[in-house]
């Protein structure tokens, strides 16, 4: 995906129940990624939104 409005554009398409499964899996994505790497600044971001 070339640029986040697309990204939310795709999310917007999707039945409700599949964009609560798409936005479980990233925020679990972000999670994992965030006890790998607990210094990452990416990660850090999250964890203050």
């Amino acid at each position: 995906m070339r640029s986040s409005n697309k990204a939310w554009e795709h999310l917007g398409e999707l039945a409700e129940e599949d964009a609560v499964h798409v936005l479980t899996r990233l925020f679990t994505m972000y999670e994992e990624q965030e006890q790998r790497h607990p210094n990452d600044e990416a990660t850090a971001l999250m964890a203050r939104l």
